[in-house]
């Protein structure tokens, strides 16, 4: 949330593409969890007047996302760089592996990022409120949801997820004053559950058996060309071409209901837009 707006009010863009329009819903959403953090170049937050360049459904602000540019490489040999890491986390059993390497010729480049997520469900502290311990966990046992103490109320579980991130970029240099890259971007998560509604209750017993967000894909394919030369009309303008394909779902039950209520959504998004620059 930014100035107290939240998701169709605010915007998220990606190598200058936006991630969310006008379509998403109203209330607070976790898309951005699909770009890799590994994988960021630079950060931007516009607010107010700032994002008007955006459009509309960006008053509230701006979230704006650089990701990894391929390098030109002024050398007569190819330049070859990279770097990885390798996490763990006790708070909540994270294991994360990530992977990245660059090319670098005159005339052309690339980047490749590989990442990996394994997330445990998350230990909250001990001076915690109480109302946020998990004192059940409930197990599906033929046709009935069986409930039983959690051996440890500090674990908060059902949290854990898994997620991999893949981004692959080229950049090739047409001329002196034509730049042209292409971008592929693509995210995929496990099955993960919202705990806050895992620790509701009605008449005493949990309300819900399940309740979890589906698996959350996004894929982006991008094609952006860069023209730098002075004319009458501009100095620099940039063109971007892309396509974005989102998959998510919500799944929910209620304890010792059989019907299961599942909302599958699939969204698919051109968008096209050309940037001058002139100056006078």
């Amino acid at each position: 949330m930014i100035r107290g707006f939240a998701t169709n009010r605010l915007l998220y863009s990606i190598d200058g593409v936006r991630m969310n329009t006008a379509i998403f819903r109203a209330g607070n959403i976790q898309n951005v969890i699909s770009l890799d953090a590994f994988a960021i170049e630079s950060a931007e937050i516009l607010f107010g007047p700032g994002s008007v360049i955006y459009g509309s459904d960006a008053i509230g602000g701006v979230m704006s996302f650089q990701t990894l540019t391929p390098q030109y490489h002024t050398g007569d040999k190819i330049k070859l760089s990279g770097g990885a890491t390798i996490r763990h986390s006790t708070a909540n059993k994270e294991k994360t592996g990530h992977i990245h390497f660059t090319l670098g010729h005159k005339k052309w480049a690339s980047v490749t990022s590989l990442s990996y997520n394994d997330f445990g469900d998350l230990r909250m502290g001990t001076k915690g409120p109480d109302e946020y311990l998990k004192l059940w966990n409930v197990r599906r046992e033929g046709n009935t949801d069986v409930i039983f103490k959690n051996p440890d109320s500090l674990v908060q579980t059902p949290s854990a997820y898994d997620q991999y991130n893949i981004m692959q970029k080229l950049r090739y240099k047409a001329s002196d004053h034509v730049d042209l890259q292409y971008a592929f971007h693509h995210s995929a998560t496990s099955e993960f559950a919202r705990y806050d509604r895992h620790i509701r209750l009605r008449n005493g017993l949990p309300r819900y058996a399940e309740w979890s967000y589906g698996p959350q894909k996004w894929t982006m394919q991008q094609l952006t060309a860069s023209f730098s030369k002075k004319t009458g009309w501009y100095d620099q303008m940039v063109w971007r071409l892309a396509f974005q394909d989102f998959h998510e779902s919500r799944i929910d039950r209620d304890i010792n209901m059989a019907d299961r209520h599942l909302r599958s959504e699939r969204v698919k998004a051109w968008s096209a837009n050309i940037d001058f620059i002139k100056n006078f």
